[in-house]
């Protein structure tokens, strides 16, 4: 895949929508691509956060506990929350066909974070509307 078309598939990632060209190619020297087969475990509930992921290609199931709780596909992205604060995970992610990720490791992102703090800033208002959306929805 081309730098052009990572960088186009970022931008499109709703946590990186705000961010500026420069800003995107602040993230991007950090990004490496990864293939996963299916039923491989990206990331697996309760474990230390090790990577961001943005899925480029293939479909991936979200579990808590038992329980299938969403469907990821080419553009959607897991281990956001994760990446920044390094608590647990909250899901187990796993590949339910052969998957190809455009990847971070925590440990370079919150480096990112702190370096950039335009890009903290934008991805900390992104988070803020997903936290209101999220309080509305509860309410109702």
């Amino acid at each position: 895949m081309t730098k052009a078309k990572e960088l186009e598939l970022l931008k499109g990632v709703s946590l990186f929508e705000e961010l500026s060209r420069k800003e995107l190619n602040a993230v991007h020297q950090w990004v490496r691509q990864e293939r996963f087969p299916q039923g491989h475990v990206l990331v697996q509930e309760g474990a230390p956060s090790q990577t961001f992921y943005v899925l480029t290609s293939g479909t991936a199931k979200v579990k808590r506990g038992n329980r299938t709780i969403r469907m990821l596909g080419p553009g959607d992205y897991l281990g956001e929350i994760a990446a920044i604060d390094r608590q647990p995970r909250s899901a187990t992610v796993i590949a339910d066909t052969p998957v190809e990720v455009l990847a971070i490791p925590a440990s370079y992102f919150r480096p990112l974070l702190l370096e950039h703090p335009t890009i903290a800033y934008k991805i900390i208002l992104v988070l803020c509307r997903r936290l209101r959306a999220a309080e509305r929805n509860s309410l109702l």
